[in-house]
């Protein structure tokens, strides 16, 4: 049996080229901000290639594909939805917000371990997509290499860093959220507050214990390890529940700063079941402004994530490149918003 042609991708052209995945991108999109020489370079190595030429036609006329591609891991994603937390609602409003501007939205479940790399190639070198968001980003996460040397538009969605030039971040200020909720908690007289958290790997639990630990040094109050609890389980709510009951057990707080409102929920159970009033003996704030935080019997404080405005910012990224525009921002920082309810 004879071996299938290899599939030409971007990062071949590049290569052959002599540039990089979005210099060619860049070409194939019609930018502007490629020299003559460079342009006219890599399209004869286009034509040489044969490189999708369907495709080619259709984005040398100008005709971008109005898709886009949300990449989300498939475990995660199914569980997101069920529990309505910041995948499900953002992909919500991205389907909202990305149709108000004439773009169809894709979702793309995929396995970390795997990266999908054939997958990723067909979507960006067929022209399926014009861009991929990135929902649920991971530490040495492989898809980022993968989607950086397909060299198309990626908006990682719920971050605040960008780590290569055809990448855009899209996120809340973490770390700020962390020192607002720790500080409100202050301000209420609260000294000895616990912090809980679901995972050590993700970077905005790390931003908001960082944010934490600076709220209690501003205020020149002690950072006790022994109320610092990562707790995970397959639920927030039972993350919640149980690390709570750890932290009970071992250093009684008088308030704690849950890094999700779900979480928060959990927290407030296991404080009740162990005899203690909310927010009378220990308050409890929460972080992503969920929908059930406001109708709990006791309605949860929290420092809402501006969803829709992650949501607008992210489409407007792809706007501005389908526009050809050179002065994008790679990354967009915006601030949460404390929401004063019943239990802290």
């Amino acid at each position: 049996m004879k071996d299938r042609p290899k599939r030409i991708t971007i990062a071949d052209i590049a290569r052959e080229a002599g540039v990089s995945a979005m210099t060619v991108s860049r070409v194939i999109n019609h930018s502007r901000d490629v020299s003559d020489k460079t342009r006219q370079k890599i399209e004869r190595i286009i034509e040489q290639f044969d490189f999708h030429p369907s495709s080619i036609a259709r984005r040398m006329t100008g005709k971008v594909n109005k898709a886009l591609c949300i990449l989300s891991e498939k475990d995660g994603l199914k569980k997101s939805i069920h529990s309505i937390t910041f995948d499900s609602e953002m992909l919500r409003l991205l389907v909202v917000e990305g149709s108000r501007h004439g773009y169809r939205i894709v979702i793309s479940a995929t396995e970390y371990a795997n990266g999908k790399k054939q997958d990723f190639e067909k979507l960006a070198s067929e022209g399926s997509v014009f861009g991929f968001i990135l929902l649920d980003l991971i530490d040495h996460d492989p898809r980022l290499d993968i989607l950086r040397q397909l060299g198309v538009p990626v908006v990682l969605l719920g971050r605040t860093f960008s780590p290569f030039d055809n990448f855009y971040a899209v996120g809340t200020n973490d770390e700020l959220g962390g020192f607002s909720a720790t500080e409100y908690l202050i301000r209420q007289g609260r000294k000895k507050i616990a912090f809980l958290c679901f995972q050590t790997f993700s970077k905005p639990a790390i931003d908001r214990l960082n944010g934490y630990k600076s709220a209690l040094e501003r205020h020149q109050l002690p950072v006790d390890d022994s109320l610092i609890c990562f707790y995970f389980r397959m639920t927030e709510e039972i993350s919640g529940y149980e690390g709570m009951q750890q932290i009970l057990n071992t250093n009684v707080p008088d308030a704690v700063f849950c890094t999700s409102d779900l979480r928060a929920i959990g927290a407030i159970r296991a404080i009740q079941e162990a005899g203690y009033k909310v927010p009378e003996d220990i308050a409890v704030i929460g972080f992503d402004g969920h929908p059930m935080a406001e109708f709990y019997n006791i309605p949860i404080t929290t420092i809402q994530q501006p969803f829709l405005q992650m949501a607008e910012h992210t489409v407007d990224v792809f706007n501005r490149l389908e526009r050809h525009e050179s002065a994008i921002k790679s990354i967009i920082s915006l601030n949460g918003k404390l929401i004063q309810r019943g239990s802290a």
